[in-house]
């Protein structure tokens, strides 16, 4: 029984680790709980089959072919099939559980293994913990009391102990306060937020910032927009390969007027693309940043200031960040110009040293799905001096250079010499985007229309490399529509800003970041949120940035005054219920009642008595030959340990200490002495030189068959409730 209870102190707690994880694998939600009972009653069955004798094995064994046979014919032939498919998950879980055993109980036979075993445990525990990794509170609780089990079981095996040294025992009686420990901790309530480790990681920030600023220092051409490839945002316009990503603290931004889902910060903003590389051509001194702005704001004009455009602002802070560029969200109002360098539509330090420092930003949020654009782009929106004057005293930009109306003039000039050169299609995809665009009528709605195409598509880090065959933008574009049809951002954003200049729409690709901001007034800004995007020019209203990266789509919707009630309304308005399928209108047919035949019983207890009878054979046969071949002496001991077994059976035990000619005389109290002679053969083979012979393996057979003979009959007697003293009577 000790050994029963040792293995399942240590197999148990490792189930119940592995099976929950591979349950979310392969069992229904419905049933997200069935791995207890499964993994209980197969660990306990498997521990009892492993230790109980061949006795106990047949009859275990019968038993579960009975409830199997029994299983089988409960169920209907034609619905057999069919009940193995939809619980195919249960066998899933058996042989998990089946599996956790084994591996359990060899952890447990050789200790060393165990040891590794246990270090492995302490070291997933503390990288899911660097790593953040997300684990069930039950699973964490069963590692660590795998864990504690082992540590002090080593602790019991090598500690010096007097009397009762039996290791397995003291863990045993050790056990219960470990398992109230793992359940006093189980029961606890988690704190919702983890201890944030805030001053290890400000120590972490520290030393990583020193580190970068030093290496501006001694290498100022290293950085993010080195030539070298950097994980992050980059200067490179570079579409294909595989993605590889790093948590990184780029830049910090805080104190938010306004609430908003994602903010888009262009870094840098690239035109012509060969096929693999996109490059940058537009250098122009114009800020296309301010000139857009105020664009938008003169087609906007005060009538749906207020609906379309918000004004908000932040401020923003590089941190571990060497990079000259200066990034800027869509709608900018230029803030400082004196240390940045204009270069069409980007902007930068001259330095990588100015980037540092508290930068204070200010934008429009543009709301591109409010319905009142529709408005502005089905009319003509043509900008005078008159309404640019306004503008820029109204945004506050009267006097700085590079922003009047003759440099809007010039600005238009420039957008389609850069952003829209020829874009050619091949017949097979023109044929594709005709059907795409079918029945849109403005450049808006078709671009609302490239961008609902690519959400059918899939998004993978690891696209691979494009194939060298491709030797233009065309060829890109068969690649990837017509055959690939999966990849990350810069394969959407190259294919719609491509497709959108064959509309003849001006569009060019943008690098930066997509920050998730929501509610919070502090944001970190990770390497990680790096991203790419098109901006395509809507003629009148300006540059308008869209999202077919498939699942990055977002609203910039914010509720109004006049649109609130309609969105009520629409909460409100439930949908039209769906009709009744025809299926669902007929009546089902009515199934029989549910009758358990004589044979459903009789033929499952014949299987299990069947597979009894054939271990009993089996093992009698094995013994037999086993037996056989076995030498005289080897003999004579087996039969001399069955003796004292049977004395065992017959309630005549053999106390800790005790001497076999001690044992013999209070053994003689019960049993005739005639039927005791056998225990000279034993102590002489046990503690002698004397060869055993055939004439004691004779009288060692006729003892055996004697001391059944008692067994029996003190079962008989003890049953009728006679005393062993007058029994020997």
């Amino acid at each position: 029984m000790i050994a029963i209870l040792y293995d399942l102190l240590f197999i148990l707690p490792l189930s119940f680790a592995v099976c929950p994880v591979a349950d979310r694998m392969f069992t229904p939600e419905e049933l997200a709980l069935s791995w207890i009972p499964t993994t209980i009653l197969t660990v306990v069955y498997l521990v009892f089959l492993i230790h109980f004798k061949s006795r106990g094995r047949k009859w275990l064994i019968g038993i579960l072919a009975a409830v199997f046979c029994a299983f089988f014919l409960l169920q209907p032939a034609e619905d057999r099939l069919d009940l193995f498919r939809s619980h195919d998950w249960l066998f899933y879980e058996l042989l998990i559980a089946a599996a956790c055993f084994f591996v359990g109980l060899l952890l447990n036979r050789f200790r060393k293994a165990r040891i590794v075993a246990v270090a492995a445990a302490v070291a997933f525990l503390a990288a899911s913990l660097a790593l953040k990794i997300e684990m069930g509170k039950f699973t964490v609780c069963m590692i660590v009391l795998y864990i504690l089990l082992a540590v002090a079981d080593e602790i019991q095996r090598r500690s010096v102990k007097e009397g009762d040294t039996e290791p397995k025992k003291h863990l045993i009686f050790v056990s219960p306060f470990l398992l109230a420990l793992i359940l006093l901790t189980g029961v606890l309530k988690t704190p919702d937020k983890p201890y944030d480790w805030k001053f290890v990681r400000d120590i972490i920030k520290t030393v990583q910032s020193s580190l970068i600023r030093l290496n501006e220092m001694m290498f100022p051409e290293t950085g993010w927009d080195s030539p070298n490839p950097v994980i992050g945002f980059s200067d490179r316009g570079l579409v294909g390969g595989d993605l590889t990503k790093a948590e990184h603290t780029v830049m910090e931004l805080r104190d938010f007027m306004d609430n908003e889902p994602y903010l888009y910060l262009s870094g840098k903003v690239f035109d012509t693309f060969d096929g693999h590389i996109w490059d940058k051509t537009d250098y122009s001194s114009l800020n296309e940043r301010a000139l857009d702005t105020l664009e938008t704001f003169c087609a906007v004009g005060e009538k749906y200031s207020k609906e379309v455009l918000k004004r908000t602002a932040y401020e923003m802070e590089y941190k571990d960040m060497a990079t000259k560029s200066f990034f800027v969200p869509p709608k900018y109002i230029p803030g400082r110009s004196g240390d940045l360098i204009v270069e069409g539509a980007d902007l930068s330090f001259e330095d990588q040293k100015a980037s540092r420092g508290i930068i204070d930003m200010v934008y429009y949020r543009f709301k591109r799905d409010n319905p009142l654009l529709y408005e502005l782009l089905n009319r003509e929106n043509t900008v005078t001096k008159e309404d640019w004057d306004k503008t820029l005293d109204y945004c506050g930009l009267t006097g700085t250079p590079g922003v009047s109306y003759e440099d809007y003039l010039s600005y238009r000039e420039l957008i389609s010499e850069y952003y829209l050169p020829k874009t050619e299609l091949s017949p097979e995809l023109k044929s594709t985007m005709e059907k795409v665009l079918d029945g849109a009528e403005t450049d808006y709605e078709k671009l609302l229309r490239l961008e609902q195409m690519f959400k059918g598509f899939t998004y993978t880090d690891h696209p691979g490399q494009l194939p060298e065959s491709i030797k233009s933008a065309s060829d890109f574009l068969d690649y990837f529509i017509l055959e690939k049809r999966e990849g990350y951002c810069t394969y959407y954003a190259t294919a719609f800003t491509l497709l959108a200049r064959a509309e003849g729409i001006p569009a060019r690709f943008a690098q930066g970041y997509r920050v998730p901001v929501g509610r919070a007034l502090t944001v970190e800004v990770s390497s990680s949120y790096t991203h790419a995007w098109p901006e395509c020019y809507i003629d009148g209203i300006g540059w308008i940035i869209f999202e077919p990266t498939p699942g990055y789509q977002n609203s910039s919707m914010w509720m109004t005054s006049e649109n609130a009630g309609k969105k009520e309304e629409a909460e409100e308005s439930p949908l039209p219920a769906l009709k009744d399928t025809e299926e669902d209108e007929e009546t089902e047919e009515e199934k029989p009642a549910f009758v358990i035949r004589w044979y459903q019983i009789v033929i499952p207890a014949m299987v299990g008595l069947l597979f009894i009878l054939i271990w009993y054979a089996l093992d009698r046969f094995i013994r037999k030959r086993r037996f056989e071949s076995m030498t005289e002496k080897d003999k004579c001991l087996l039969l001399c340990r069955r003796n004292m077994d049977l004395l065992k059976r017959c309630r005549i035990s053999r106390e800790n200490g005790e001497t076999l000619a001690e044992f013999k005389d209070r053994a003689e109290a019960v049993v005739p002495e005639e039927d005791l002679t056998f225990f000279e053969i034993y102590e002489d083979l046990l503690y002698s030189k004397k060869e055993a012979g055939e004439q004691d393996r004779l009288m060692l057979e006729e003892t055996g068959k004697k001391l059944k003979k008692l067994k029996r009959r003190r079962k008989q007697m003890q049953a009728s409730g006679v005393s062993d003293d007058k029994e020997k009577e």
